[in-house]
């Protein structure tokens, strides 16, 4: 009726179907006006101007939210009782600025509606917005830690450098936990730009270890790249702990380093570090000894150095943890593994499958991909073509979801697995896997 021969399709696209704006549209190409943005900015700004202040207020806080939202999540952050803000709500839905996205959720009818709500703020107002939402925020993370990426953002927007640092810190572990790597690694970054900004605390401290380990394990269990400044990150941030007396928390960084050096190819210094996580973390509390033992004794195996003193690292781990009441997947790792020497690969294989059912109880994939990685081999050594294939299918699986684009060694053992069933085709594509682990060795 407004346009009959215009592009409706086009019309479309540029309003996202919204009714208001698709109308504006057509009008304004039929009269030869200006661009679609600049006739929908003069639209979206006439809205604007015509709401009441309560709506206007909401509005402005949702466009600081950045994305969809519930009505729960945005009342504490504006401060307003739930009669206020379904008015407030009511009014912007009705005038074509809000829409409903599923059953819980609304969003803006145009990205364009929330960048005049945004643009039209003065930077200090911004950053109060945020600091706001953040506030808010952090109370909902506590019993809902999907909103801790949210509140490193708000937080970091405020600019609330403690607040984005401890966010950033539970954001980055989660990620790590759902597989989402180069999120964690991201965010561990972010989360150092902002600790650097703090005074040199006991809680500095633990944060930056922390973050020191996302980012690490961020790096370590994908194709992110290492560079070895992270070493010396960690270097520096041991001796820092070593120096307050921080003992659980230096062994945790002299772990780190075992990790770092171990991945690198550099067995010694992976031993050296290791086992001064055993020697310091012996002096701090029960559950913090059960594991930093356990994990020197783990790294002792997987290295084949020095099994005696694994074994012996090991007993001490099993005492103090049994001491707590404490279920360590360290040492069960590490139990199988000195079993796997001993040649029991039986208890072996029981042993690692009992570890990775506690590292997926943790949600520690760092440990998961370790104990898959062995438990694959010992049904290589011990001919269980059947457990070879299921376990390098995870491997590959798993590998895939933290990073790995490929996993060449596991494809290799998968080939393997699947020669008797079908020859041709298993050694073409064993061929192909042997082809890429010899380029990333």
């Amino acid at each position: 009726a407004v346009a009959p021969a215009i592009d409706a399709a086009a019309i479309h696209a540029q309003s996202d179907g919204n009714p208001l704006f698709s109308l504006a549209l057509a009008q304004a190409r039929t009269a030869g006006l200006g661009w679609p943005e600049r006739t929908l900015g003069s639209l979206i700004h006439a809205q604007l101007a015509r709401l009441d202040i309560r709506a206007r207020d909401v509005l402005t806080y949702a466009a600081a939210l950045g994305r969809a939202f519930t009505p729960e999540l945005l009342g504490p952050a504006c401060g307003f009782d739930a009669p206020s803000l379904l008015g407030a709500l009511g009014e912007l839905e009705r005038r074509g600025l809000l829409r409903p996205v599923g059953d819980a959720r609304l969003d803006f009818a145009h990205d364009l509606v929330r960048q005049a709500a945004y643009r039209g703020l003065s930077q200090p107002r911004r950053r109060l917005l945020h600091s706001q939402i953040a506030r808010s925020l952090a109370v909902a993370a506590e019993s809902d830690e999907s909103l801790c990426a949210e509140l490193a953002r708000h937080a970091s927007a405020a600019g609330d450098h403690p607040l984005a640092a401890r966010a950033c810190t539970d954001a980055g572990e989660r990620a790590l936990r759902a597989f989402a790597n180069v999120e964690a690694a991201t965010l561990a970054e972010m989360g150092l730009r902002h600790l650097h900004r703090l005074p040199r605390t006991v809680d500095r401290l633990q944060l930056h270890m922390r973050l020191l380990e996302v980012k690490l394990l961020a790096r370590t269990t994908s194709r992110v790249s290492r560079p070895p400044e992270i070493a010396e990150e960690i270097g520096q941030a041991v001796a820092e702990a070593e120096a307050a007396g921080l003992h659980a928390l230096a062994a945790t960084g002299h772990h780190l380093l075992a990790i770092w050096y171990q991945e690198a190819g550099d067995h010694a210094h992976a031993q050296e570090s290791s086992m001064r996580s055993a020697a310091v973390g012996r002096a701090a509390d029960e559950a913090s000894r059960a594991r930093h033992l356990a994990r020197t004794a783990r790294c002792l195996m997987e290295l084949e150095r020095d099994a005696h003193r694994a074994r012996t690292l090991l007993r001490e781990s099993a005492a103090a943890a049994e001491r707590g009441g404490l279920e360590v997947c360290e040492l069960v790792f590490g139990e199988a593994l000195v079993q796997r020497w001993e040649g029991d690969a039986d208890r072996a294989a029981r042993s690692l499958e009992c570890a990775l059912a506690i590292a997926r109880r943790t949600r520690d994939r760092w440990a998961e991909f370790r104990c898959l990685t062995h438990l694959t081999m010992v049904a290589f050594e011990g001919g269980h073509l059947d457990r070879l294939r299921e376990h390098a299918s995870t491997l590959l699986q798993v590998g895939g979801e933290m990073g790995e684009a490929d996993v060449p060694f596991a494809r290799v053992l998968l080939a393997v697995a699947e020669l008797r069933s079908d020859p041709a085709r298993a050694y073409r594509r064993l061929e192909d896997a042997l082809r890429a682990l010899r380029d990333v060795s």
